[in-house]
């Protein structure tokens, strides 16, 4: 798979080697990306109707069906071994209700039509606005719970960066992804920063500490 320099490109990274990382924090991490993502989505929507639909009857329909799109906005492309390092490529989801709900009143030839170039004219004119907006919506998606992520305290930093992550695998090989130099929002939590509130937020032992401590 191929990406091209109009992707957006969303690196987690969350703690360092000496750190332990629980599901419940993953789970709460990604929670927060996928409202980030889906605000976006809606503002993109929105911003498309302003400027293109004389009716609010397929806004309204697009944003009924950006709904059904939970958790399927961000695409798993690259993993790396040391804590947990993910990296995901936004899907265009936003882009592709409108291209459905759209197309749906046209009985042929939709992919011709000046609406179907309007389209696709706006969302890449608006690939750099989108890229730091998801960005801010990001930062917000966490200072909005004070950084508080699945019942530990955290520092989180978002930034901008120009840098994809390496291919998997050299990009002469075919069919294997390549990663062009191009928008990556960089999400680094680190559950060590901030101060255990309570039980359920303290370290628990393995079985295998446990029984170390029996010996």
């Amino acid at each position: 798979m191929r990406y091209s320099n109009l992707d957006i490109f969303v690196s987690v990274h969350i703690g360092h080697e000496r750190s332990s990382i629980d599901p419940k924090m993953i789970l709460h991490v990604f929670g927060d990306l996928e409202r980030a993502l889906y605000e976006s989505d809606r503002r993109d929507v929105e911003r498309f109707a302003e400027g293109f639909l004389r009716s609010d009857v397929v806004k309204d329909a697009s944003l009924e069906r950006l709904r059904r799109y939970r958790n399927r906005r961000l695409k798993i492309v690259d993993a790396k071994p040391g804590s947990l390092w993910i990296t995901g490529s936004v899907l265009a989801v936003s882009y592709f209700v409108l291209e459905k709900t759209i197309g749906q009143s046209f009985v042929e030839g939709w992919q011709d039509t000046n609406a179907h170039r309007h389209l696709r004219e706006f969302f890449a004119s608006q690939i750099d606005i989108k890229y730091k907006k998801l960005a801010q919506l990001i930062e917000s998606a966490f200072k909005d719970k004070n950084n508080r992520i699945g019942g530990r305290q955290a520092k989180v930093s978002v930034q901008l960066t120009d840098s994809a992550p390496s291919p998997p695998l050299p990009s002469s090989q075919e069919g294997v992804a390549t990663y062009p130099r191009t928008r990556t929002i960089l999400v680094e939590i680190d559950p060590e920063a901030g101060t255990q509130q309570d039980d359920a937020s303290a370290e628990i032992p393995t079985y295998g500490d446990l029984l170390d401590r029996l010996r």
